[in-house]
């Protein structure tokens, strides 16, 4: 039998946007971050986070196209700790 996830990632992606939640499972589903990934293929890029418990916080970063965007994101993701 497969592992039950602990998590479940919903992703939104736009043109030059990405949004994104990270819920925890249970019931109900409660969300422990979300954030943007904005000006995707544009200067400026900003990636942009918020916990359930912290405050808000962002960095640049530099995201050519919407394959790079997915590829930070999950980097970024999976370097997380909590």
């Amino acid at each position: 039998m497969p592992p039950t996830p602990t998590a479940i990632l919903a992703i939104n992606g736009g043109s030059s946007s990405v949004k994104f939640a990270l819920h925890q499972t249970g019931a109900p589903l409660t969300a422990s971050l979300y954030g943007r990934l904005d000006r995707i293929g544009v200067e400026g890029s900003t990636l942009a986070w918020r916990t359930t418990q912290g405050q808000p916080d962002q960095g640049r970063v530099e995201v050519p196209d919407g394959k790079d965007a997915t590829s930070l994101l999950m980097d970024w993701l999976e370097g997380r700790e909590e």
